[in-house]
């Protein structure tokens, strides 16, 4: 079996490199998502070699494609900027404060996050009315 050798410094050129020739065909498939009439979008953190800052991989989806990038921030302006601050398409996302400047008609809740919130509802007491309109809640989402 022949190992090979890669100095960090190699391996880093040639990221750089490959980095720039993937720019013009990640920016189109961001704008062709951006156009589509029904979007996911979620992010996640993203730690880097233990760095200090802790930075967000944000993920869109539409029916066809999926885009990624790496932002430094959780906010409405990094959610603006990858969804496109005037974007007309239904957006499915979890309940990030993040994403409250979306129209609540072109806003979906993640259904996998309503049916964790109802499930909570229905565990937070045994007997309690709350517990019995959450499990009611629960079952009948279920049941859709």
């Amino acid at each position: 079996m022949n190992a090979y050798h890669f100095s960090t410094g190699l391996i880093s050129e040639a990221q750089g490199r490959v980095s720039s020739m993937l720019t013009p065909t990640h920016q189109a498939l961001h704008q062709h998502i951006k156009k589509a009439s029904l979007v996911h979008v979620d992010e996640t953190t993203h730690n880097r070699n233990g760095e200090e800052h802790t930075r967000w991989v944000w993920l869109l989806s539409s029916e066809d494609a999926v885009f990624q990038q790496v932002k430094y921030f959780r906010n409405k302006d990094a959610a603006k900027s990858i969804l496109g601050e005037h974007t007309q398409a239904i957006v499915v996302s979890d309940q990030c404060p993040s994403y409250n400047w979306i129209e609540p008609e072109r806003h979906q809740f993640c259904l996998a996050h309503v049916q964790r919130n109802l499930q909570q509802m229905a565990d937070y007491s045994r007997k309690g009315l709350t517990a019995s309109i959450g499990n009611r809640l629960v079952l009948l989402f279920k049941s859709v």
